[in-house]
């Protein structure tokens, strides 16, 4: 009889031990198979049964104020600072036209995103902040940006690229757009991803709106934006420092990638693009980096691999000899092909992808005057990877680097090779 008792027992306490820990084969099944560690949620966090990658000390470092602070803002200015000796020298350079672009849409969307947060506000929209600690968040960035552009636009003479005044550097519509953006994503982004998707995406079309009217050279958008992103930031750090707990309506848990989650998504693009190589220079070509903007779009229906479509539109600014010709290097790039996604952790993965297709050139009457050769486009092949960081639980925001050939360049028979630094906004399906 007693050995029966036992015998019930230790069958009573097997059974329970596997119905509070109903994945436990599964979970030592993966990290047998798996290179990443993984770990299960216990189950006082209400996901029991999910399976997670493991967090790591990168993304603990990752998670602190101060990456949130100077992470992505940062980059932006240090890319910018790399590219400004080229724009130094083609501010030297003739040019001989105005701008056959005027319009005047930048003075406006430079103020969209504030101005929509205001109205979400009044709306009754729940956001993360009272009315006086959102206000004081704002007053801060506000603050920080006006003195540090300022400051920098009457220290630092950088002609616009039409001549006459010297106060290009940096881009005072281009760090407000972005401080605007960054503001309206720190109160209400949790709300939904394609609130970062559209408030950037209006950030990035002011940045480029001040370009096309010859306001300002590339590496004063840069670093526009970065100051931007950084000042809004501060102005919630400062404010929360002020505040602590008082006025507080949301706080944003930390979001972690779960195991054989498929990384389906649809991104903005924007960036930089670099010309390598002598096939144009030797021509006494100068080539400038230029901008790039588009969207990018995958299905994956595995977690590791998916197919993909993007389209991007570049301009690089060219000179021959000295005189900046009226039309640069205009391109529309439509390709297609294989996307891969390795997540390194809980909030970091590796990304990669291969893509064919064509590339139509654009607007090269002006070159016939300086005896330039003219290809109409090019079938290309690109490839490149990226670091892709998750945000919340359905946005990631990613660092990308992109080699791009076109076998056919815009002067000659010969292949042209570009290389793209961009930044994307996903939304993650």
């Amino acid at each position: 009889m007693r050995k029966q008792i036992i015998t019930l027992l230790l069958l009573f306490v097997t059974v329970k031990a596997f119905a509070y820990y109903p994945n436990t084969n599964i979970t030592s099944t993966i990290r047998f198979t798996d290179t990443i560690k993984l770990e299960t949620i216990d189950s006082k966090m209400g996901d029991l049964g999910k399976v997670y990658y493991k967090t790591t000390a990168f993304d603990r470092i990752s998670s602190s104020k101060a990456f949130e602070i100077a992470g992505f803002g940062v980059p932006i200015i240090v890319t910018a600072l790399a590219i400004k000796p080229q724009d130094n020298r083609f501010s030297n350079y003739l040019r001989p036209y105005p701008s056959t672009f005027k319009n005047s849409f930048d003075d406006y969307t430079q103020y969209a995103p504030l101005a929509a947060k205001y109205i979400m506000k009044a709306c009754g929209v729940k956001g993360r902040s009272s009315w006086l600690r959102m206000f004081v968040s704002d007053a801060f960035a506000a603050a920080i940006m006006a003195a540090t552009v300022n400051t920098m636009k009457y220290t630092i003479t950088m002609p616009r690229p039409t001549g006459g005044a010297t106060n290009s550097f940096p881009s005072g519509h281009t760090a407000t757009a972005f401080m605007s953006a960054t503001l309206l994503n720190k109160e209400f982004g949790h709300l939904s991803p394609w609130i970062p998707i559209t408030s950037y995406a209006l950030a990035s079309a002011t940045a480029v709106g001040r370009q096309l009217n010859l306001r300002h050279w590339l590496s004063d958008v840069l670093v526009g934006a970065g100051i931007g992103v950084v000042s809004a930031e501060l102005g919630y750090y400062f404010a929360d420092l002020i505040f602590k707990e008082k006025g507080l309506k949301y706080q944003k848990d930390t979001p972690r990638w779960e195991y054989g989650r498929k990384p389906s998504f649809f991104a903005t693009v924007a960036g930089v693009s670099f010309v390598v190589g002598d096939n144009l220079t030797k021509e006494n070509l100068r080539i400038k980096p230029g901008s790039v903007v588009g969207v990018e779009g995958a299905y994956f229906p595995h977690k590791n691999v998916g197919v993909g479509m993007r389209a991007t539109v570049s301009e690089n600014i060219m000179a021959k000899g000295d005189v900046i010709l009226e039309d640069g290097l205009k391109t529309l790039s439509l390709n297609a092909g294989s996307y891969f996604d390795v997540p390194l952790s809980s909030r970091w993965a590796l990304s990669s992808k291969l893509l064919f297709g064509y590339d139509l050139y654009n607007n090269r009457s002006s070159w016939s005057n300086y005896n330039i050769a003219t290809n109409n486009g090019s079938a290309t092949m690109t490839t490149g990877g990226s670091f892709a960081f998750l945000a919340t639980e359905k946005l990631r925001i990613s660092l990308m680097c992109d080699y791009h050939l076109k076998f056919l360049s815009h002067i000659s028979e010969k292949p042209q090779h570009e290389l793209y630094l961009t930044a994307t906004t996903s939304v993650m399906f």
